[in-house]
């Protein structure tokens, strides 16, 4: 089973069923709107958070620590850091040098890409960040990734995040 699959899994957010896989019963089918839009709009307001965050100068640690969970992988194609562990966290934050503000964070349209979904302490949703390259002439960086966050004591943290389109 692919590595991206088994997150999603563990993450309660797919099941692995005799014909395949398959969209966890425990998912959006026994959410309400009421509680998907809630819980859009906490995840919504802390990204808005990171973005400020980004504008502010804050350091990129300080960001990922906001952010994350303590158990955070990440993973992408090609991926040159560490997927998790303690060494993640510190090679995240030194990509990060290579952007500036203005940044843009926000869930993705849900008529395209499908809505948060969210099953009591968990929630998926694809998230879009764009920012401008610290280096002048060089690309902006754009990537989209799919999010599994995690309600914790400190609001929402992303646990697991899988990179699906990006430079």
């Amino acid at each position: 089973m692919h590595r991206h699959t088994l997150n999603l899994v563990m993450a309660g957010l797919i099941a692995v069923g005799p014909m395949g896989l398959f969209v966890s019963k425990a998912s959006a089918a026994d959410t309400s709107n009421t509680e998907r839009d809630r819980v859009a709009a906490e995840i919504t307001e802390k990204l808005n958070k990171v973005a400020k965050m980004l504008t502010d100068g804050t350091s990129p640690e300080a960001i990922l620590r906001f952010v994350t969970t303590t158990d955070y992988i990440s993973d992408s194609p090609g991926a040159k850091v560490p997927t998790s562990g303690k060494a993640l966290i510190p090679a995240q934050a030194e990509e990060m040098k290579a952007i500036k503000a203005p940044c843009s964070v926000y869930i993705e349209d849900p008529d395209k890409y499908g809505p948060l979904e969210t099953s009591g302490t968990l929630a998926a949703a694809f998230v879009t960040v764009r920012c401008a390259s610290a280096k002048p002439g060089a690309p902006d960086f754009s990537t989209r990734s799919l999010f599994v966050w995690r309600r914790t004591p400190d609001g929402w943290k992303i646990s697991r995040e899988m990179e699906v389109e990006g430079n």
